[in-house]
């Protein structure tokens, strides 16, 4: 029994719009041969002349008689589950091929690349793309006021600043948010630190740092977790308490929540990762957030480009459609040019970057004294440059190297107003 001739049968007969088929995610990709050539010929029948043509003149173009007489008429939805499964069936067929072929040539790489690449179809297989009625979503959108104003709040995942949470109810699902800062400014460390907190949430959390090892990245949650300076435990300088306090830290439940067993899971990773990996791995996991500290050391190896730039648009693309696709919001960080800090020009990525991120945040030094200083307190404004509903904040964050504290400070400005001064005149001074 032929599937792909079954599921066209099943459009023609019901004359269901041929758009049904992309919205349960079915194209020409999931057809065969001559299934193929009936597939494209209806559907150019059909934006032609309005209408599909007779059973029997898709017959007579592919030569192919008493075809669809001998084919039990059933719901487009039977038909489409019958596709999706042999596609897949089909793409495991050509990449059991292709791993056996390079594992031949004692080509690994090769094989491990087709793995990832094959694994990305598959999952892709049961997307679809079911048009949405407005009332409805209106009235979604009524059933969420609702929700909120019974229970106000956050309602995403905290990036775990006061102040910005309030204004941007957290990291929503779909979201695809970007802090981009120059190289030194720590954003790595307010990264790693809303991590936490979404953590400490009941998250489900995954970190990549392609530029960091994950014993690095562990050890610098660790000193936030227990209140330690971060230097000292990479150096060995911990006193006895202090190493017991570290070692109960660790034994202790990240989540604040009771009886919540969520994880935070750290991918390995390397300079130059490959996005395709890391969506593969994430569609199996299925994390509530992602984080990924350094967008602009991964790599799309599944094409070929002529420059960089082109290269990362795709990875932007290809994460925001995750974000969009996978129901969950994705917080990434990416570099300034050091002659152009805070400056959109200056950013790598610059357009694709500004394009796709729902909420857009520049991470800066509010001393220019203290880059490239060891100085152990020191103070950043993290500002929106693009935000998803057009708000905009100016927070101050404080880095207390000797506890591996990061904390909002005060607000300087939102959307556009200034905020009162703040009473510590330290900081006053500072700004």
């Amino acid at each position: 029994m032929s599937i792909g001739f079954g599921i066209l049968k099943s459009v023609i007969e019901n004359d269901s719009p041929f758009s049904e088929l992309i919205e349960h995610g079915i194209d020409e990709h999931f057809f065969e041969g001559q299934e193929k050539q009936a597939y494209i010929f209806i559907k150019n029948f059909r934006y032609k002349h309005k209408t599909y043509p007779k059973l029997s003149t898709v017959e007579i173009e592919i030569d192919k008689y008493n075809l669809f007489d001998s084919l039990p008429s059933e719901p487009l939805e039977y038909w489409a589950s019958h596709l999706r499964n042999r596609r897949k069936f089909n793409l495991l067929n050509r990449l059991q091929g292709e791993i056996a072929k390079n594992l031949k040539n004692n080509n690994e790489n090769a094989a491990i690349e087709k793995l990832h690449y094959y694994t990305d179809l598959i999952n892709k297989t049961d997307i679809g793309y079911t048009l949405v009625d407005l009332q409805q979503e209106q009235l979604e959108v009524i059933n969420k006021h609702n929700e909120t104003q019974l229970n106000p709040g956050i309602t995403g995942i905290p990036f775990g600043f006061p102040s910005l949470d309030e204004l941007t109810y957290g990291n929503q699902k779909g979201d695809f948010n970007l802090v981009v800062g120059e190289t030194g400014v720590g954003k790595s460390y307010i990264t790693l630190r809303s991590a936490l907190t979404a953590c400490e949430q009941g998250a489900n959390v995954i970190f990549i740092s392609p530029e960091m090892p994950t014993l690095q990245v562990a050890r610098r949650l660790l000193a936030m977790q227990a209140g330690l300076k971060d230097r000292a435990l990479r150096k060995g300088q911990l006193s006895y308490f202090a190493v017991q306090k570290a070692l109960r830290t660790i034994c202790e439940p990240i989540s604040l929540l009771e009886n919540k067993d969520n994880y935070f899971k750290l991918l390995p990773s390397g300079m130059y990762s490959d996005i395709n990996n890391l969506i593969s791995i994430c569609s199996e996991y299925k994390p509530d957030i992602l984080y990924i500290d350094g967008i602009y050391l991964l790599k799309n190896i599944s094409r070929r480009f002529n420059n960089s730039w082109k290269e990362d648009e795709s990875i932007y693309f290809l994460l925001k459609d995750f974000a969009i696709h996978g129901d969950l919001p994705i917080l990434a960080t990416t570099q300034y040019n050091r002659s152009k800090p805070g400056k959109m020009e200056g950013t790598r990525g610059t357009q694709s970057a500004y394009q796709t991120a729902s909420n857009y945040f520049s991470f800066e030094y509010v001393n220019i004294d203290d880059k490239d200083t060891m100085k152990p307190i020191q103070h950043r404004h993290l500002k929106t440059k693009k935000s998803r509903d057009g708000d905009s904040i100016s927070i101050v964050i404080e880095l207390n190297f000797k506890t591996t504290t990061i904390k909002e400070k005060g607000v300087v400005s939102q959307n556009g107003e200034s905020e009162p001064a703040f009473e510590d005149p330290d900081f006053i001074n500072e700004i």
